[in-house]
């Protein structure tokens, strides 16, 4: 693979050892930018086995350094040195780190485009920062990847960071990465992860109107590591599939507040895979995908908060709270969650919570198939302070093994099924109205079959 080939690349280099001290002073006195002459030489890209062989090609002329800064910029962190260097069409990847920073268009000229990797924060700390329109595009992207920590700023209307590819936020190591895109800054990837393995560190904020990450493909808060993802003041999220807390080990946690500020999954939205998963829509913030599901696997530890006027959780689909795991779902102060059919407390040996609280609070079941309060696990169901839950046919203690309890309390607080109303249907169910609560079936049953009981 010729140097040749590549017009941006990123180099590091030694100082030590490879020039005296009076060559060195340059970079010293001015760590933010400086330049290099680097005609004739072959220069190492961030891969080990090109820095072993290049780094000593690359001279130290102070004179040439002063005189060269509008082509290079560098940072120098003691004896690194991160250079970047523009030329021509693209380079195979670059690797911002040393403690370098680039600045595009300020330092470094837009568009920026790199064939292949761009890694952020690989050895020691690395900063990129996107602003005033200036375009970055390369194929797949790391922010915190081994030892290092990464931040990038995407900034300002028509600033954008073009990855063809994946983009993970921490991904190996005991890396950090940080993502910021604000005040109409738009980034795009395939696939997108947040904490991609154990040990490592995710953050992703998307603040204000206009600004975007918009994957192509899924996105996953924590898949084995830890992952924040916090979407407000307008900001928007969109992707296929969405995991928060993905792993075993994972924890995920993804918080959506703010009028006009929206994450949108054309699949399903998982909160608690295998891993711990939560997810908070508070302040008009608005969530959208097909199905739902709080507390997946049984390792799965999933909560799930709706609070305030304006804030709301769209499920096209069906929503299941506790599927093998433990779900909560809490509903508050104005909240609404809508969905087709749901089930809370889903399978033997899961639990699953769902509170409705406070006026303008809203559980919307739009199916006929209606809701379920333990099919074959454990379900409860509270709706108080004039809180609303609607369904079409309401079946409390559903399956074999299941308890489902389901109570209802307080002037204004109703639970109304369309259909009927089925308590302890196979299994054991419990109801409860108390303090002017209201609950309304066409028709209702106690202890549906053998095997069953039902308490009203």
């Amino acid at each position: 693979m010729a140097a040749a080939r590549f017009a941006h690349v990123i180099i590091h280099h030694r100082l030590d050892g490879l020039c005296s001290a009076q060559q060195r002073a340059p970079f010293q006195r001015n760590p933010r930018a400086c330049g290099m002459s680097t005609a004739g030489s072959s220069l190492n890209i961030g891969m080990s086995s090109f820095e072993a062989e290049y780094t000593h090609k690359v001279p130290c002329r102070g004179a040439a350094i002063r005189s060269l800064r509008s082509s290079l910029l560098c940072t120098l962190s003691r004896t690194s040195l991160l250079a970047v260097l523009s030329a021509s069409p693209a380079l195979s990847q670059a690797v911002i780190e040393g403690g370098a920073a680039v600045f595009v268009p300020e330092t470094q000229s837009s568009p920026w485009s790199v064939g292949g990797r761009l890694t952020v924060g690989r050895i020691g700390s690395g900063t990129l920062e996107i602003t005033e329109g200036g375009v970055v595009s390369n194929a797949d992207s790391r922010i915190g990847d081994g030892s290092g920590s990464g931040v990038v700023t995407v900034s300002g209307p028509g600033s954008q960071w073009n990855n063809s590819s994946s983009l993970s936020v921490g991904i190996t190591g005991s890396g950090t990465g940080t993502l910021e895109i604000t005040d109409g800054g738009v980034v795009s990837n395939t696939n997108g992860y947040i904490g991609f393995n154990a040990t490592t560190t995710g953050t992703v904020l998307v603040n204000g109107a206009g600004s975007e990450w918009n994957n192509s493909s899924g996105l996953i808060v924590g898949l084995v590591g830890n992952g924040t993802l916090s979407i407000s003041g307008g900001g928007l999220v969109s992707n296929t599939t969405s995991i928060v807390g993905s792993d075993a080990a994972a924890t995920g946690m993804a918080a959506v507040s703010g009028l006009g500020s929206q994450w949108n999954s054309s699949s399903f939205l998982t909160v608690g895979h295998s891993g711990i998963g939560t997810l908070t829509i508070t302040g008009g913030g608005v969530v959208s995908n097909t199905s739902g599901t709080v507390g997946f696997n049984p390792t799965g530890t999933g909560v799930a908060l709706v609070s305030g006027a304006g804030s709301e959780w769209h499920n096209s689909g069906d929503l299941i709270v506790g599927n093998l795991g433990a779900g909560t779902l809490e509903i508050t102060d104005g909240g609404v969650v809508s969905n087709t059919a749901s089930v809370v407390g889903s399978n033997p040996a899961a639990t699953g919570i769902v509170t409705v609280n406070g006026d303008g609070s809203q559980w919307n079941n739009s199916s006929l198939g209606g809701l379920e309060v333990g099919f074959m696990g454990n379900g409860t169901l509270t709706v108080s302070g004039g809180g609303v839950v609607s369904s079409g046919l309401g079946r409390i203690g559903n399956g074999v093994g299941s308890v489902g309890s389901v109570t209802v309390s307080g002037a204004g607080s109703q639970w109304n099924n369309s259909s009927g109303l089925i308590v302890g249907n196979i299994g054991d169910g419990t109801l409860a109205i108390s303090d002017a609560g209201n609950v309304a079936a066409s028709t209702a049953i106690l202890a549906n079959f053998a095997g069953s009981s039902g308490t009203l």
